[in-house]
Order: C-alpha cells, then sequence, then structure tokens
C-alpha cells in the first residue's frame, strides 16, 4: 500500500507567515524597549547597589554586608512591622468597606453613575493634598473637625498623629478615603459577571436579598477579591506620600509611621546610603512578592 507524504509547505505562505510574525515584533519592540529601560534596568541597578556602599557617586563591593546590617536594624524590624500593620488594616477595610458600597451603589434603582462620579473623584485626588486635608480634619485638639464631629456624641478628643497608637488609624483612614471609589467600581464591574439565572433561582428558593448577596454574590466575585487584594497589597508596600507628608523622614510619632519606603528614602536621601536603601527595597520587594503568592496561593484554586 504506498505511503502518502504530506505536501510540502509552499514557500510563499512560509514567506508570509514569517513577515506577519515579524510585523507582530515591531509592535511589541518600543514597548519591550520602554519596560527595558524604566523597569528591567532600574531593578537590575537597584539589586547590583544593594551590594554596595554606594553614596550616589562612587560605591564599592562589601558583599551582604548591607543586607546584614538592615536585618540587624531595629528601625528595619520596625518598618516591616508598620508596614504589615498599615497595610493590613488599609487594604482589609478598604476591600470590605469598597463591597458594601458597591453593593449599596447596585441596588439603588436611578442616580448610580452620580454615586460612581462622587466616590471616584477622591482616587483622582493626589496623596499630599490628601494627606494635608486629613491633618487639619484629624488635628488633635478639640478644635479638630473629627474631634468637633465625636464631641457631639461625647467621645475623644483623640490625639490624632501625635499618639504612636493613634497615628496608623489615621493613615487607614485615609487609604480608605482615598481608595475605596476605585475599588468600588472594579466591583461593580465583577457584579455584571454574576449570571441573573443564579438570583432569580435563589429568589424562586425564597432567599432573602441579604443572604443572596451573603451566598451567592459575594463567592462568585472571588476572581475579582483575589485581583484587587494583589493590587492593593502591593501598593501597600510602595505607599510613601502621604506617610511621609504625616511623619517625616522619621516616621514620628515615635517611629510609628516609619514604612519600608520611609526607611528607604531616610537613606537613600537623608543619609546618602543608597547601598542600605537598594538593600532594603530589596527585601520590600521580596516581602512584597511572598504576600502575593500567599494571597494567590489562598484564592487562586477557590477562584
Amino acid at each position: 500500500m504506498p505511503v502518502t507524504l504530506p505536501a510540502a509547505p509552499r514557500r510563499g505562505v512560509s514567506s508570509a507567515r514569517w513577515r506577519l510574525d515579524l510585523t507582530g515584533y515591531l509592535f511589541l519592540l518600543p514597548m519591550v524597549a520602554a519596560m527595558s529601560l524604566f523597569v528591567l534596568y532600574p531593578l537590575e541597578e537597584v539589586v547590583r547597589l544593594s551590594f554596595t556602599n554606594s553614596n550616589g557617586v562612587h560605591g564599592t563591593y562589601v558583599g551582604l554586608s548591607n543586607y546584614a546590617f538592615i536585618l540587624n536594624d531595629p528601625a528595619f524590624r520596625q518598618a516591616v512591622s508598620n508596614t504589615l500593620y498599615i497595610g493590613g488594616l488599609s487594604v482589609g477595610f478598604a476591600v470590605l468597606c469598597s463591597l458594601i458600597l458597591a453593593s449599596l451603589i447596585r441596588s439603588l434603582p436611578a442616580y448610580q453613575t452620580l454615586f460612581k462620579t462622587v466616590y471616584f473623584l477622591p482616587n483622582v485626588t493626589s496623596a499630599i493634598a490628601a494627606a494635608i486635608g486629613f491633618l487639619y480634619l484629624f488635628y488633635p485638639t478639640q478644635g479638630g473637625w473629627v474631634n468637633v464631629a465625636l464631641g457631639w456624641v461625647h467621645l475623644g478628643p483623640f490625639p490624632w498623629f501625635i499618639d504612636p497608637n493613634f497615628a496608623p488609624v489615621g493613615m487607614v483612614v485615609i487609604w480608605v478615603w482615598h481608595s475605596i471609589g476605585y475599588l468600588a467600581l472594579i466591583w461593580l464591574a465583577g457584579f455584571q459577571t454574576v449570571p441573573p439565572e443564579v438570583y432569580e433561582a435563589a429568589a424562586v428558593d425564597g432567599a432573602s436579598r441579604l443572604r443572596t448577596w451573603w451566598s451567592i454574590t459575594v463567592p462568585l466575585l472571588r476572581p475579582i477579591l483575589l485581583f484587587i487584594l494583589v493590587i492593593e497589597s502591593i501598593a501597600s508596600f510602595k505607599r510613601f506620600a502621604d506617610v511621609y507628608q504625616v511623619g517625616g523622614a522619621d516616621g514620628q510619632p515615635g517611629g510609628s509611621l516609619t514604612t519600608l519606603m520611609v526607611y528607604v528614602y531616610r537613606y537613600g536621601f537623608a543619609n546618602f546610603s543608597f547601598g542600605i536603601a537598594a538593600a532594603a527595597s530589596v527585601a520590600a520587594f521580596l516581602l512584597a512578592l511572598a504576600v502575593t503568592l500567599i494571597i494567590f496561593g489562598l484564592l487562586r484554586e477557590r477562584a
């Protein structure tokens, strides 16, 4: 029985496919070049600096000395603790409050666009401006607007931003106010992915609106929750502007606002110890990566 061999590919077809692939790569080239220049090269440079005692101009190789320094530095350990504490509270409350806000907006029969716009406005406000505004709102005397409002219900005054126990709480409030509108829009987009037939089946079974929200809507939004937790957690590790505006390079009061980025700024731009600052930056990157992997491990399979 004769064996039929497959026809050899035509030269013209292969040439056209090669030109098509080349065109696609040429379109990608500007983005690859930009990423290499503004992402990969700075990342490589930070890693290189972390093994030197550079002052920004000159430096010599010191091996793992910078990493040994930060691991034995109580200020670095405090910065890690503060970052995880403030970041954890900020992300947790922002996710919860934005989900509740999105659910309320979704339940409105009218004016949804208006509420979306109003609640999104804080997200376009600069972090510096937000921090200055909240410094006035949380002024730690009876003249502060928040303390005045609390005084109406016979609470306070509280020493906002001058007491190490209250300052992190103020930073959590700033974060939630700044991000709640943006996250609510993401939740609202996620609501559109829930099939309406599921709600119809729940209504037939006699489920209440609260029961439907908790047992159907929230579980089906796990992929959205995964996305929000990842982007918010990474952003919490990079947070600097508002924390620096409130607490300065020393993370006042009492070092309670010394986060990892404030620690990096202190050594890099106040002490000009760029090797130590670079080592702290690499450590912050690894911590953010570890937290991201933990979130993926906990939610990815269920999502």
